[in-house]
């Protein structure tokens, strides 16, 4: 496999536990990140693991122990990240609309080493934090290493 996703928490193991693509196109959808998901599993870019974050500037999505399957799924949650991105947004300068891929994917990862810190969860939009908390996301970043690719 030549490539695998953006960022990684890996377990003490080494083995993925949330997997996080990022990209800087706005105005996505369910179907198109449902689309994007399966040719990045199809292709074999995605390792198992039990999350995958595809993130963008507007929206992020989520799915839970899909990596692997091939077929188009939509995601299990999506949200607006603008309460999560907002604080290192401000601090750069810069709007979120001018996020480039790889702007993002430090945000991304700045917010996920938060997280695994304890801090950051209060950011999000109270559903979508309490539908990841009952999901297990929290305690798999928590648990893990975060590894950029």
């Amino acid at each position: 496999m030549g490539h695998s996703a953006d960022l990684e928490i890996q377990d003490k193991h080494g083995h993925p536990l949330v997997l996080v693509e990022v990209k800087g196109k706005l105005g996505t959808t369910s179907d198109w990140a449902a689309a994007m998901r399966r040719n990045l599993a199809a292709h074999g870019i995605l390792p198992p693991a039990k999350f995958f974050l595809l993130a963008m500037p507007d929206r992020f999505f989520v799915w839970v122990g899909k990596t692997q399957r091939v077929e188009v799924l939509e995601p299990d949650l999506s949200f607006d990240p603008a309460p999560v991105l907002q604080p290192y947004l401000s601090l750069a300068g810069v709007q979120r609309d001018d996020l480039a891929g790889s702007s993002l994917e430090l945000l991304v990862a700045s917010w996920l080493g938060e997280v695994a810190r304890g801090h950051g969860v209060e950011r999000l939009p109270a559903d979508a934090a309490a539908w990841l908390e009952k999901a297990g996301f929290f305690e798999a970043v928590r648990s893990g290493r975060l590894e950029r690719n």
